[in-house]
Formats: C-alpha cells, structure tokens, sequence
C-alpha cells in the first residue's frame, strides 16, 4: 500500500470513529434526556417553533420573519422532514444531529490529513467536538453546527489554497452554506480572500485576478445573503434586530470588548498548548521582536481601554466573563484576569502564526479579525460563540507535522518536527476538560418548558413593536393588538 492511498484510509478511519462517537453519545440523551438547559430552552423557545411554523406553511414559506436569528437553512431542512412525515421531536433532533456528524466527520478526516496519523485526527476532533457548545448543538435543536461545519470546510480550504477553479468553487460551496444557515459566519470569506490571494506567486495583477475568480465563485452565496438583508432590512429577522440593538456599550458600531474576549478564550484554553508552541514563540521574538512587543502593548490596550467586567445589561455575560469575575478589577472598570488571559492567547496566536508559517499564519490571522469584526456587532459576547473556532485553532497549532499544501513562497516543510509530547498532553488536558465540563452541564441541567409567549417577548424582545413580531405558532398570525390575542 503506497502512503497516498495509506493517508486516504487513514483520514476516512478518523472521520468515521468520531462521526460514530458523536451519534452514539448523541442519540441517548436525544431519545432519553428529555430537553434539557439553556440549548434545550433555545430549541422550545425559537428553533423547534420555527421549524414547524415552517413545515405547516410548506411550500409557501415566509422568511421576511421567523423565530431565529440565523438565516433558515437549517429549519427549512427539518421542516422538510416533518412534512416528509418525521414530526416527533425526537426525530427532528435526530436529523438535526447529522450536521454534528458531518462537523465530525470534516474536523477527523482534516485533522488527520495534516498530521497523516487517525490517532491524532481523533484526538484533534474530539477536542472540539467535545466542547459544551459543540455538543449541545448535537443534541437538542440549534443550528449552531450547520454554521461550524461550514466553518471548519472553509478553514481547511484556507490552508490548503490551490489556483484552480475546483478550489474555489469548493469554497463558494463552504460559503453558501454558511450564507444558508448562520451567516454571522460569513467573515470566513477573510481568510479565503487571504489564501487566494497567497495562491498565486508573481505580480499584484496575478493575485487581484485570483481573489476576483475567487469571488465570481462566491457570487451565488452573495446574493442569497444580500436578498436576506434587503428581505429583513439588516442583517437578522426584524424580531432580532429589536433584542440585538446596541445599548450604550458600542463605538462605531462595534463592541469594543469583542477583541480582548476572543484572545482571552485563545488563552484560557492555549495555555494547556502553550509547552508545545513554546519553540516558536522564542522563534518568533528572536526573528521579529518588535511585531511581537507591538502585538503585546495593542492586546494590553484592547484589555485596558473598554469596560471588561462582568454586565448582564451590556451582553458580557456567562463563561469566561462569570471565570474571571472572581478575580480583582481596576476603577471597577477592567478585569485583570480577562487582560492577562488575552496578552496570554496573543503568545499563543504568536505561537501559532510562526509554527505555521507565513502564508497560513496569514490565513490564520485573517480568520482571527474577520471573527472577531463579526462578533463585535453583536450585542451578546458570549463564549460559546467564539469557543469552536478556537479549538479548531489550537489543534492545527500542535498537529505533530503538517501535509497542508504550501504558499508560492512556503519552504517545502515546516523546519523540523516538533516534540509531539507536549501537544499530546495539552490536548488531552483540553479534552478531559471540556468532558468535565459537557457532564457537568448535563448532570445539573433541569427539564424545561417552551415559556410563555407573553414572558419570552418582554424578558428577551421588550423593545420589539408588534410589526416586528412573527408568529409564534403554527397557524396564521395572531393580532397582537387584541387584549384576548395573550398567550396565542
């Protein structure tokens, strides 16, 4: 068996062991647990909802406002399943599912193409799929994984740039999906502009032909993506646009704390890798002291200059916020411990970037600012929306030796194969934390019930004015305007 056909195996073997270890952990809880927590709040409260608005109104749907935030891939699909005679909750969420298999099935077979091992496309995969968020989403109705798995595609896409039209129709396809079903996601198109950009080697002309074929591909997800903005007149449903509206903490749009929030999450987890990129964060200083000294004093400053602490009014709430919360605050203004988890993760990022060279360290940056420009217009910076990308991030960073496709000015290897002992070990510990902590959450998660339609508008959508409410059952739309329409 020559290697080729060796590494085919290899990568088709990791990403069925942890497509099966996603389903077979999944199902249980989807036929047994009940709905449970906050995801399973989510899906009573909106999801489930909307996908059965959808499939009573089948095939004359309407996506000028629904109950999700999120474009509507992902509930038109399960809405197709009811009709098609599927309806139980149970099997919804067992369709719903199949997107974390597919998540799983891309992180295994990627990951094991860059380290040509199925242990560690196993290990790397499991990192992320076992994370809180990552699984919740496997489990109750959340459309959460429709949107990482278009990410994930999208990444690996990005490092492995080729001049070629199947290349960038593959990621016009990525795109598209994510255009589909969560186009928050759409800053993807950062890192894959960078890599056709990089894909080329010769003049300026030769790279801006490239990145224009790249966008001829991705003209289809465009317009589908502007057609949902011209529909809702912005970016979400119009029901969102009332509960995401910026309340005293933005400048120019824009969440400031969203920057030192995301290196923060890089480093409350990369810390656990940092031994292993250790090697080239020392590389890094000798080679470029000045970038990494001008890199440290701007993460200090994003950490000092905005409000850091803990505030359920102004969306810095739940995970990493409630973490550093115990710990001492300047002027009740800044939180030490979310400035010193962020000047941790820019050492990781450093790491990172110099480990995989210039032209995917580039990619690897542009996905970090197209990230967190996304996640700066939100209202809500929570943890579970920036933690999969990370994770995705460190495993890359530590993969023994890599098979990603070179940059026109990539050497032909990565210098030398690092140590694999220490990334083992940061891995696993990532691991056994985040199954801890997926246990933890499903053991004191209670059973919950959808809320009552009158509760949900005023605790999440105060602000909202009747033409802004969707129906909120199968059925035509009640006149909120009548004093008997309460609880309809």
């Amino acid at each position: 068996m020559d290697q080729h056909e060796q590494t085919t195996r290899s990568r088709c073997l990791a990403g069925w062991v942890v497509a099966l270890i996603v389903a077979a952990t999944a199902l249980p809880m989807i036929w047994f647990g009940g709905v449970r927590g906050r995801a399973g709040l989510d899906q009573l409260d909106f999801h489930e909802p909307a996908v059965r608005i959808f499939a009573y109104d089948w095939p004359n749907l309407v996506f000028g406002n629904y109950l999700s935030a999120t474009t509507p891939g992902y509930h038109v699909i399960l809405a197709a399943v009811a009709r098609g005679g599927l309806a139980s909750r149970e099997w919804l969420q067992s369709i719903g599912m199949l997107f974390g298999v597919a998540l799983a099935w891309v992180l295994g077979t990627w990951f094991c193409g860059v380290s040509r091992s199925w242990l560690w496309g196993v290990l790397g995969a499991a990192v992320v799929l076992s994370s809180r968020y990552v699984y919740s989403a496997s489990v109750w109705m959340l459309p959460d994984n429709a949107g990482w798995l278009g990410v994930a595609l999208a990444l690996w896409l990005s490092l492995d740039a080729r001049d070629t039209w199947r290349w960038r129709w593959c990621a016009g396809a990525a795109v598209m999906l994510i255009v589909a079903c969560r186009q928050a996601h759409v800053w993807v198109a950062f890192p894959l502009v960078a890599a056709a950009w990089l894909s080329v080697d010769g003049r300026i002309s030769d790279r801006l032909r490239a990145v224009m074929k790249l966008a001829l591909a991705c003209v289809p997800a465009m317009a589908l993506l502007g057609w949902f903005v011209w529909l809702w007149k912005g970016v979400t449903p119009p029901l969102f646009q009332a509960q995401y509206a910026p309340i005293g903490s933005t400048v120019l749009g824009m969440n400031p704390a969203a920057p030192i929030l995301v290196l923060a999450v890089i480093g409350m987890f990369g810390v656990f890798v940092l031994p292993a990129l250790w090697p080239d964060v020392r590389e890094a200083w000798r080679q470029r002291r000045g970038v990494v000294l001008a890199a440290l004093a701007i993460t200090l400053l994003l950490g000092l200059a905005p409000a850091t602490t803990v505030s359920l009014s102004l969306g810095r709430i739940s995970g990493i916020w409630n973490l550093c919360a115990k710990g001492p605050t300047l002027f009740g203004h800044t939180s030490v411990a979310m400035v010193a988890a962020g000047l941790l993760g820019m050492l990781v990022l450093t790491g990172l970037v110099q480990r995989l060279g210039s032209t995917r360290g580039l990619a690897i940056l542009a996905s970090v600012l197209g990230f967190t420009l996304a996640i700066g217009v939100s209202f809500h910076l929570w943890q579970r929306y920036v933690e999969p990308l990370v994770l995705m991030m460190l495993v890359l960073g530590v993969l023994p030796h890599s098979t990603l496709s070179r940059g026109a000015n990539e050497p032909s290897a990565m210098p030398g194969i690092r140590p694999v002992l220490p990334g083992v070990l940061g891995l696993l510990v990532i691991l056994a934390f985040n199954i801890v902590g997926t246990g933890l959450m499903i053991r004191s998660s209670e059973p919950v019930e959808r809320q009552p339609i009158d509760h949900l508008l005023q605790e999440y959508f105060g602000r909202a004015t009747p033409a802004q409410i969707p129906r909120m059952n199968p059925g035509p739309k009640p006149d909120r305007s009548r004093p008997d329409a309460a609880g309809e």
